[in-house]
This record gives structure tokens, sequence and C-alpha cells, in this order.
């Protein structure tokens, strides 16, 4: 019987695979493809398992990731934005695929990156400049990474102006707090800020 970790290997070769001649290429845990802009679609396929020694569940978050936005803010490369890739099917909610420890699923592999390539794929190649993917942050993003990410994209896209009233505004905000994420916050932006004014 092989390990969760194993078989998610195994699911990831098989998408990597058929990804590969798209132009994606594997960075980390991540499979990534570069357009304009530094602009890259980003896809993960993280694992759970439910039960003990049950199916390991596969599923396929999609996104973007735009290399100057992380340049500027320092960071891995998670993604600029991602979700479940079932919320941009039919189905509309969050999706998985079961995969057995004791054979390979080739039907399940299948669906999954076909579903990848009607969905994933096409809702990633409509972001093409920074101003779509700032309404992709707005729309699917996380509020509390949009903080930083938006104003660094609106730098970016030429809109200095909105981005350094956007940091000042944040600024004041996490002034005089002193948790980690608010200091870890406090920091980027000042940085950030710092390098708007540079330019």
């Amino acid at each position: 019987m092989n390990t969760p970790a194993a078989v998610a290997k195994e699911v990831r070769a098989y998408v990597f695979d058929r990804l590969e001649p798209r132009g994606f290429k594997r960075r980390d845990i991540f499979l990534l493809r570069e357009r304009d802009h530094g602009i890259h679609d980003w896809i993960a396929l993280p694992h759970v398992v439910e039960a003990k020694n049950g199916p390991v569940l596969v599923t396929a978050n999609v996104g973007l990731y735009v290399a100057p936005v992380h340049a500027l803010l320092g960071g891995d490369v998670s993604a600029t934005f991602c979700r479940n890739i079932g919320y941009f099917s039919p189905a509309a909610a969050y999706a998985t695929w079961p995969f057995a420890r004791e054979a390979f699923s080739e039907e399940s592999a299948r669906e999954l990156f076909g579903t990848l390539v009607s969905y994933g794929l096409p809702l990633m190649e409509s972001f093409r400049t920074y101003d779509q993917v700032i309404a992709g942050c707005e729309r699917f993003g996380l509020k509390y990474l949009n903080v930083s990410r938006i104003p660094a994209l609106r730098l970016l896209a030429g809109r200095k102006e909105e981005a350094v009233l956007a940091i000042q505004s944040s600024l004041r905000e996490f002034a005089g707090k002193v948790d980690a994420y608010s200091e870890h916050q406090a920091a980027v932006l000042t940085a950030l800020l710092a390098h708007a004014h540079q330019g």
C-alpha cells in the first residue's frame, strides 16, 4: 500500500507530464507557466486523507503568481491569488478526486487533468494585465494578503497615487499594534512606500 505522499507525487507527475508541453514548469511543489509582465499561471495539487488507510483525496488550486509583486514584497512562490478549481466548474463547489493507495487510478487522474484544462487554464489565461490581476485579487484573494499585494500591483500598473494612499491608510490602521501580523504588514508596507517614493 502506497503512502499518501507517494500517491500524491504520482498524481502530480501525471498532471505535470501533460501540462509540460503547454509550457508549465515545476517550481517547488507548484506548476508555473510564465506569460507577459511576469504573470504566471499557477497550479497546486494538495492532498488530504480523511480516514486511516482510506483513499487519498487530491484537489487542485488554480490562480496567478505575479513575480514582480513578490519581488517587491519578498516571500515564496505562493499564489498572488488562487481558489479551488471546483468553484470555476459547473458544480461551483469545492472539488477533490479520490485515489486508491493500492493502484494508481488513471480515471481520477484523467478527470482531474480534464477539469484543469477545461476550467482552470481558461480562467488563468483571462488575466493578462496588472489591472485584471487586481480585479482577480479583489474577487478571489485573501483580504489579509491583499493589504500589500494590491498596492504593489497598482504600483506596477502605474497607479502610484492610489497605491500610496492605500498604503498610508493601512499603515494608520496598523499603527500601535504589536501582534506579529500587524508588525509584519507594517514593515512590508513601509518598505513598499519607500519604493514608491523612489520611483
